[in-house]
């Protein structure tokens, strides 16, 4: 018999794109999207798809198999079979006269028996093994197994079996009927209908969360640039923010408001999704961020501060904040300025491990709070390419407004990816750290002024960038730094349309408030333990493109397919 293989999850010439647009996902991957075991997978970029991963198995077959999908035939008692059964393209059941279609919405379980309502219900848990890079199958909360009161299949009954289906609240037991010559069920319909329906509700997050990232790019750089000082009016100062976890935040707090609150949110973010998708998106995402480890040290945390007597929704409490891993507090907003700056700054220089201090000051606080947002975010990444610390300073070429400045940088000569934006007379860079799947993006533009460039990237999704990119080996400049942002984030969101969440008319806090929002990140550009000294020697490969950043640059910090972080660098 012919052995199926399932279709490969990993398309290198899949445009970027089509990850979030549903008419070019569901052309190239018309087909029910397995992971694929075959070897050249490595060497892949797998960077380009952010909503697929190919290192889990099928949950209903157990995890003593290295196969996936339909590559992994059971026998009737879950046991991989030593050749490979076709694919079935009908089911029939021989209780009745019925016969049904392979490609309607079914699920029968990888024993081939159909599992009782109670224990269908675990379909939508198995897919948390799409985003989960370590799914243990048996961990599963239902697990199909041989009822014990019940006999053995035997000759005088070939055609009856009974199964239980063990849960935390009952066990379920299912007598079905199959053929001498049966043959497991390899079915998926269901499954892949469940598949499309979360990837299509985290499309519709991923071109929401490009949409509001322009927006809360657009609006910082204004208002940056519209308090700095003469010599600085051209290219503004130096940030850093991150526009994924503020739209988390007010995906979270839009089941909290009022109604007419919640619709200047879904009408900023462009995105209406109910509780238990918004609860999916939440869990999704935070849950697949980059975990800390020797070349990675990333911190994130989130506090949503309230008064004590401030009630809260159900959904919210226990439903939206636990996905989004958003910690309540509570303080006394009766207490002075001081003590309540004490109280958030402590909250801060906790979630940072020390790294940021000093976040309120006790003006801030004179006239009470409402309800405060902290958002923390600390990123130090080690270089996939060990760099080299050239010798002394170098010039910096800033705006001609601005005096001249000098600057210690390094060089790193790697494989990256590149390309020309003529039309934006800019150049793109994407540099990789150590850590798979994070990487550094950066638009150089090839004069002095960001303003121009900074346009184009408020009105153009960078997918457009990265989709024109290419690989060759660089070896470009770039200069040392490590940027510490306090941003504060109402008069950013009153410009982006949302002026009810940050509203501090009501002194009694009768509706949900946020009288302070901030986002305290901190962002290193380091050599690193691993780099080299400038001394005149280089034993790597001689690079096909050479770049010199010596001027103000946007970048991009990505996290497979999302920007976790994104600002200016300006001396």
């Amino acid at each position: 018999m012919p052995k199926y293989t399932s279709p490969t999850a990993f398309a290198p010439n899949t445009p970027i794109m089509c990850y979030t647009e549903l008419h070019c996902f569901y052309t190239y991957f018309s087909h029910p999207v397995y992971p694929s075991t075959y070897p050249y997978l490595d060497a892949i970029n797998k960077r380009q798809i952010g909503l697929i991963r190919h290192n889990y198995v099928t949950p209903a077959f157990p995890s003593g198999t290295r196969q996936t999908g339909i590559q992994a035939p059971f026998n009737l008692y879950g046991k991989l079979n030593k050749n490979p059964i076709p694919k079935p393209n009908i089911q029939t059941d021989i209780t009745s006269n019925n016969v049904t279609k392979a490609n309607q919405p079914v699920f029968y379980g990888a024993l081939g028996n159909k599992p009782s309502n109670a224990a269908a219900n675990v379909n939508n848990h198995l897919l948390q093994s799409l985003h989960n890079p370590v799914y243990k199958p048996n961990a599963n909360i239902v697990e199909p197994i041989r009822n014990s009161s019940v006999s053995a299949t035997t000759t005088n009954s070939p055609t009856t079996d009974t199964l239980s289906y063990i849960s935390s609240s009952r066990i379920t037991t299912v007598t079905t009927r199959k053929p001498l010559n049966f043959r497991p069920n390899t079915s998926y319909e269901h499954w892949n209908s469940n598949m499309y329906s979360n990837f299509e509700i985290m499309a519709k997050f991923i071109r929401s969360l490009d949409s509001l990232e322009r927006k809360f790019y657009k609006a910082t750089f204004e208002k940056l640039t519209l308090s700095s000082p003469v010599e600085r009016k051209e290219n503004g100062i130096s940030f850093v923010q991150t526009g994924i976890f503020l739209h988390l935040a007010l995906m979270a707090l839009s089941s909290e408001v009022d109604v007419e609150t919640r619709r200047e949110i879904e009408k900023c973010i462009d995105l209406e999704l109910t509780d238990r998708e918004k609860i999916y998106i939440l869990r999704e995402i935070v849950s697949s961020l980059p975990k800390t480890s020797d070349a990675l040290k990333f911190r994130l945390s989130s506090r949503f501060v309230m008064g004590r007597r401030r009630p809260l929704k159900p959904q919210f409490q226990h439903g939206l904040a636990p996905a989004m891993r958003l910690r309540i507090d509570r303080l006394n907003t009766t207490d002075t300025a001081q003590a309540l700056t004490d109280s958030l700054n402590k909250m801060v220089e906790k979630d940072s491990k020390g790294a940021m201090r000093d976040t309120f000051e006790e003006e801030e606080l004179s006239e009470g709070m409402c309800a405060v947002l902290l958002s923390t975010m600390y990123l130090r990444a080690r270089w996939r390419s060990a760099p080299t610390v050239l010798n002394g300073t170098h010039s910096f070429l800033d705006s001609d407004s601005a005096p001249q400045r000098t600057m210690r940088m390094i060089r790193i000569n790697d494989i990256m990816r590149y390309t020309e934006l003529h039309e934006w007379d800019a150049e793109a860079i994407e540099i990789f750290y150590a850590t798979p799947g994070l990487s550094l993006l950066l638009l150089v533009p090839r004069g002095r002024s960001l303003r121009q460039l900074a346009g184009h990237v408020a009105d153009t999704s960078i997918y457009h960038v990265l989709d024109r990119m290419y690989t060759l080996r660089v070896a470009v400049t770039l200069p040392l730094y490590t940027l510490r942002m306090t941003l504060l984030l109402p008069n950013k969101l009153q410009s982006m349309g949302i002026s009810r969440l940050v509203d501090d008319s009501d002194a009694e806090c009768n509706e949900l408030r946020l009288s302070h929002a901030v986002q305290r990140l901190m962002f290193w550009q380091e050599a690193g333990r691993n780099a080299f000294k400038d001394d005149g020697i280089e034993w790597d490969e001689a690079p096909e493109l050479e770049l010199v950043v010596n001027r103000p640059y946007v970048f991009f910090v990505r996290w497979r397919n999302v920007t976790i972080m994104n600002g200016h660098f300006v001396l």
